[in-house]
């Protein structure tokens, strides 16, 4: 059984240094949302850290978002067009493109702080071992009567080794960054994981559990929050699809990890149903409405669903060999 083992911190102080600014490349997967992007860009591009790039995966059918970039007229910023669907794809073909030794990802209806990239240099540096950091994301202002928006703010600095612990890890896809050799090495997001896929969501999830295998941590981090400005509506069924997508996305996850023979995974799975179970009956007990259920419904349809689905190498692996072989 793997190390398990947390590491919580109020605070961790400090600021990148000139000396000390990693190349970072910021990828931003995106699909119809022009003037969002736009927004989204605008912000990373503002930034007043030395060296970076932004490369924008526009899966979108139309060029819209390509053409509101260009009036932007920056060299730090790149636009790949493709016809390849899902947000694990583009943000595989976006490490795959990137020169930065980290990569960080955000998403089309986010815009970013002014030390969002210095603190990233900080937290990398400080963590030799870190393969994954999840950083806050606050709600934009809004009526929570009316929309739900997606948040995640750790109540403090927290790093996290051993993958059976991977439960008790939070994050969101919108402030999250990786080493970019560890994500070649884990094989970067599955491509059957997320918005767009079979498996709707949880690719940020998935590829977290397979970087604590890996042997490397996980930090969550409450500074330098970004803003999320994707709404969705509590009526209409939107607000709860977002969240039994998550879930379903959860057991396929687990499922697709157990298929290629990791009984780790298992563990975690079987752990997780069990400790909704007793939720669920423990509601009952009390004359509560049995919360839980649904849940456990959820991650068990994602499951059922990847156990007759073939694993197969990520479109980044690949794309990797492929590039191996040509090399003479």
């Amino acid at each position: 059984m793997s190390q398990v083992s947390f590491r919580v911190s109020s605070r961790l102080a400090g600021s990148a240094s000139h000396s000390a600014t990693p190349r970072i490349s910021v990828v931003i997967p995106t699909r119809n949302r022009p003037r969002d992007l736009l927004t989204c860009a605008t912000s990373v591009l503002a930034l007043d850290y030395p060296n970076f790039e932004v490369i924008i995966v526009d899966q979108s059918p139309s060029d819209d978002g390509e053409k509101l970039l260009s009036t932007l007229d920056d060299k730090r910023l790149r636009v790949i067009r493709t016809n390849s669907v899902g947000r694990s794809r583009g943000a595989n073909l976006g490490i795959q493109s990137a020169t930065g030794s980290i990569v960080a990802f955000t998403d089309d209806d986010v815009t970013v702080p002014s030390g969002w990239l210095n603190r990233l240099a900080v937290v990398f540096a400080r963590e030799p071992d870190l393969g994954v950091y999840y950083g806050a994301v606050n709600a934009a202002p809004h009526n929570p009567e009316e929309v739900l928006i997606p948040a995640y703010v750790p109540e403090a600095y927290r790093v996290t080794r051993g993958r059976f612990v991977h439960a008790a890890v939070i994050g969101m896809g919108a402030n999250m960054a990786a080493r970019r050799r560890v994500l070649k090495q884990v094989g970067g997001f599955d491509d059957l994981m997320g918005v767009g896929s079979s498996f709707r969501s949880g690719e940020d999830w998935e590829v977290a559990y397979r970087t604590l295998r890996a042997g490397y941590s996980i930090v969550e981090d409450p500074e330098t929050p970004l803003t999320h400005y994707g709404a969705r509506p509590l009526t209409g069924g939107q607000a709860d699809s977002l969240f039994m997508n998550y879930l379903f996305g959860h057991g396929a996850g687990y499922c697709l990890n157990m298929r290629k023979g990791d009984l780790g995974a298992a563990y975690l799975l079987v752990r997780e149903l069990l400790l909704s179970t007793c939720e669920a009956l423990g509601n009952i007990v009390k004359g509560h409405r049995p919360l839980g259920i649904r849940r456990i419904l959820a991650v068990m349809n994602g499951a059922w669903s990847a156990a007759f689905c073939k694993p197969e190498p990520s479109s980044l692996t690949r794309a990797l060999r492929a590039e191996k072989e040509q090399t003479p």
